[in-house]
């Protein structure tokens, strides 16, 4: 057998594809075709110019050397894949050094899926009401003599969709193995950090009634938006006819087992905190494909005019 050069067996090949390039190449074409609302034009407006003269420039020069270069500004908007990182690298610093020297759980409080279409229409209502519910939950139980009797802190980060990027509205929260007491004196302890001390079942029936109570008050106020579907479910009677069945059904309240220290749990958190959807990607182009399993990715490739994306 011919054997090849080390350079050339070697050789990697890989495109650069971000979702500013994309944005840039069919940006224009995809809003003189869709309906697209003001604020998705200017955000498609907004990825497109980031790093770019579209947003003007500056020089960055080196204290020591005296070396001048220059850079284009960053958009610094929440859904920019580019500037996330900056973000995600000072949340995780200041969360840091928020931990206290104990143990710590992670639990998830998810929403049935039967409110998604309420959340897609009352984004900032609704999860709003989810923070309040499991905040409430959480605090109430754990002042409960029979379960802690002491203040306890939160750490709660919404994540809004799934792996397979459907409506799936959940809370991670991280808490501490204990509590402050009543009066102030002293750290009340728990015996076993690895296993919660609240039973799964008491969590999610609390947080059910607290979300749904939340809710009905939400509608009374006139804070919740119907439209199309959702008008059927307005008035007062149709409203609560809706609500009958997530009363009878189980709700999920996920308590995880610690992930090591609270620092590695703050460092997965912090990866939903500042997380897009779609990122920026390499395609790497081999001899054979990389499932997205292995390369990590979500953009498979850009063919004729389609982004194909796992």
């Amino acid at each position: 057998m011919r054997r090849t050069g080390f350079k050339n067996s070697l050789q990697v090949l890989f495109e650069r594809i971000t979702v500013g390039s994309l944005l840039r190449e069919y940006g224009a074409n995809y809003i003189s075709q869709n309906q697209v609302t003001k604020e998705q034009r200017s955000l498609i407006h907004l990825l497109s110019a980031c790093r770019t003269a579209g947003l003007g420039s500056h020089f960055e020069q080196c204290d020591h050397c005296g070396y001048t270069v220059k850079s284009y500004n960053s958009c610094r908007n929440r859904h920019c894949p580019v500037c996330q990182q900056k973000d995600k690298l000072e949340w995780l610093d200041k969360r840091m050094k928020e931990l206290l020297p104990a143990g710590y759980y992670h639990l998830v409080f998810t929403l049935p899926h039967e409110l998604g279409p309420l959340c897609l229409q009352n984004k900032k209502v609704m999860y709003g009401l989810l923070f309040k519910a499991v905040s409430q939950t959480l605090l109430e139980l754990t002042r409960d003599v029979k379960h802690l009797g002491a203040d306890i802190g939160l750490v709660c980060v919404l994540h809004t969709w799934s792996q397979n990027l459907k409506e799936h509205p959940h809370l991670h929260c991280i808490m501490p193995a204990g509590g402050l007491s009543f009066d102030r004196e002293h750290w009340v302890h728990v015996s076993d950090k690895n296993n919660f001390f609240i039973a799964g079942k008491v969590l999610a029936k609390k947080f059910r009634g607290k979300f749904l109570d939340l809710l009905k008050q939400a509608r009374e106020k006139g804070e919740l938006d119907f439209h199309g579907k959702l008008a059927a479910i307005k008035g007062p009677v149709q409203f609560n006819r809706f609500l009958m069945p997530l009363y009878q059904k189980s709700w999920v309240v996920n308590v995880q087992k610690p992930m090591g220290s609270p620092e590695k749990i703050l460092e997965y958190l912090s990866m939903y905190v500042f997380r897009i959807a779609i990122t920026d990607q390499c395609i790497f182009l081999r001899f054979r494909t990389l499932s997205p399993a292995e390369s990590g990715q979500r953009i498979l490739e850009v063919k004729d005019g389609k982004v194909h994306f796992s």
